[in-house]
């Protein structure tokens, strides 16, 4: 066991802070009375006076944290290296599922030294013997700034650090994006990152074990153009892990976007960079998706004209859909279609063309299937390449239209799809989202079969076709685990309903309860609609049979906008 003695000295110089210093007990026991008040203190931070003073010494070669990764807490990582000379540190089981690191704080005058205690599984902790909170509360207002920013850059994470803001008024004061964090979490939209906390993002991740993470979610952040010229510099390097990367809905512009479009003309890895909800130019987002080797994703920026779909009635655009699904499932299909690395991304891109097409242009009633098959055309050669497979793809549709539309035509037709759509071709879809949403919350083979049919019968029905892609997939993600009792196992993820909702960016009570409520109405409705090729497709036992299930009560939104809270 580490004694006082032997704590890292960490030198505070770098910030400013001359003649001062910082030091970290490797592992320490506390008192006893300590001990015990940190088992039933609320969660915060807290300074109190240590037992006796210490001289920090530096560390030896025996100072080292030999506890192997597989046991250590989540703070048993290496502290930052901007202006640190520290490797790593030791904590203390003080409760079950808790781990403390000790800091101490050698004192600016004759005071004795400061113990300032973290918990790792939440947060921060208050290391005092007194219950009182406001008195501990007190106690950490009257430490100095300095002091408190050094311990809240020392936090491994941004989630850590959020939490620490929240002690009290001192702490909310304090700037929570300045150090690079040591443990990026691959979820963090939403948290006001700007380009301050992008550019630590950038930073975090060229060190272990941030070198391997596979995904980023940086959506909604206020991130500008130089926090994404920060984040471009690391997707450019080479060994940079990331393969799908969210920076949806901030405030990236051209220069961000030009960027951005030079790192990813030399990125290989990258699988889905999200990018709609910024405000680049056109132009822009086409030497992005010029650049790009992976699928980006953009929404248009055209407001959605619902009138135009007047003269086309649901039960005739239910008919339509249902009518391409067929075409895509034929026995007969092309193998460009069969080919698709996802078919079933490849319908949902064919819906989400016919829908923005019909919204932006008058279709005659009479080439409504001309229009359903050069969206699937489009679909399946979004770049415009053409070609032979196009070729052999357009004669295969004007088989399937019973000739009543050429080759050559769908072809045009195609043609006017892509210059009418132009970056909107490259909105994701119901199914992109949930595709995501499934791998944060947790899914098995039923579950996901159960959930790409219920938005598959969104999708048909023309109620939704406004309702944003997302919370199309959110609802699908919670109603596919309400059928466990049926056979649909699901493989829950901890604190899946927390994560789903960050995920989704929406409000839970005035958009994803009621769209979870309309499509529990859908499903439940479906036992009367068995003349739908949707529902003869997903009694197949390839697909789980998930239409055969007995559809729960409808439930209305406040139910589950309840049960979204819960737990």
């Amino acid at each position: 066991m580490q004694s006082l003695s032997q704590s890292l000295t960490l030198p505070l110089g770098s910030r400013g802070y001359a003649g001062s210093s910082f030091a970290i007990a490797g592992g320490a026991s506390p008192s006893s009375s300590i001990a015990s008040s940190m088992q039933h203190s609320p969660v915060g931070l807290a300074a109190t006076p240590a037992a006796s003073p210490v001289s920090p010494a530096a560390p030896s070669s025996g100072d080292m944290d030999t506890t192997p990764a597989s046991k250590r807490g989540d703070l048993r990582t290496p502290l930052p290296a901007d202006g640190f000379s520290a490797r790593s540190f030791q904590g203390e089981r003080c409760a079950p599922q808790r781990r403390l690191a000790w800091y101490q704080l050698p004192p600016a005058s004759a005071r004795a030294p400061i113990r300032v205690c973290v918990l790792s599984s939440r947060g921060l902790g208050i290391a005092s013997g007194r219950r009182d909170a406001a008195v501990e509360h007190r106690k950490l207002a009257g430490m100095l700034p300095e002091m408190l920013q050094t311990i809240m850059d020392l936090l491994p994470s941004f989630s850590g650090r959020i939490r620490m803001r929240a002690v009290c008024r001192a702490t909310a004061a304090l700037e929570w994006r300045w150090a690079a964090p040591r443990r990026v979490d691959e979820e963090l939209a939403g948290v006001a990152l700007g380009d301050l906390g992008a550019r630590a993002v950038a930073v975090g991740l060229r060190k272990a074990p941030n070198t391997m993470l596979g995904e980023l979610c940086l959506g909604g952040n206020g991130i500008g153009d130089a926090g994404a010229a920060a984040l471009a510099e690391r997707l450019a390097e080479p060994g940079c892990a990331l393969r799908r990367v969210a920076l949806c809905q901030n405030m990236i512009g051209n220069a961000g976007g030009e960027a951005l479009a030079a790192a990813l003309s030399r990125n290989m890895q990258l699988e889905e960079l999200d990018l709609w909800g910024n405000p680049m130019s056109a132009e822009v987002k086409r030497m992005i998706l010029r650049a790009a080797r992976c699928e980006v994703f953009f929404d248009d920026g055209r407001v959605r004209n619902a009138d135009l779909m007047a003269p086309h009635t649901a039960k005739m655009r239910t008919i339509l859909f249902d009518w391409i699904a067929q075409v895509h499932t034929g026995v007969n299909t092309p193998m460009t279609v069969n080919a698709a690395p996802d078919p079933q991304e490849l319908l949902f891109r064919t819906f989400s063309h016919m829908d923005a097409y019909m919204a932006c242009r008058s279709v005659p009633r009479s080439d409504l299937q001309l229009i359903g098959v050069a969206c699937t055309l489009t679909a399946a050669d979004v770049s415009g390449a053409g070609g032979a497979d196009q070729l052999d793809l357009a004669s295969w549709m004007s088989f399937v239209t019973d000739p009543s539309h050429s080759p050559e035509e769908i072809i045009d037709a195609a043609t006017e799809v892509r210059e009418a759509l132009g970056v909107g071709l490259h909105r994701p879809t119901a199914y992109t989202f949930l595709r995501r949403y499934l791998r944060k919350t947790g899914w098995t083979e039923e579950s996901f079969s159960l959930a790409s049919y219920l938005i598959e019968l969104a999708a048909l029905d023309a109620n939704f076709r406004l309702q944003r892609p997302q919370t199309i997939a959110a609802a699908a993600a919670v109603l596919s685990r309400q059928y466990i009792a049926q056979g649909v196992s699901v493989r829950s993820m901890p604190r899946w309903k927390a994560r789903l909702l960050r995920c989704v960016g929406a409000d839970l009570r005035q958009e994803i309860a009621p769209c979870i409520a309309a499509m529990s109405q859908l499903h439940a409705a479906q036992g009367t609609r068995s003349d739908l090729f949707v529902t003869k497709k997903y009694e197949w036992a390839r697909l789980h049979r998930v239409a055969n299930l007995h559809p729960n009560a409808p439930a209305d939104a406040a139910h589950f906008e309840g049960y979204m809270r819960s737990g």
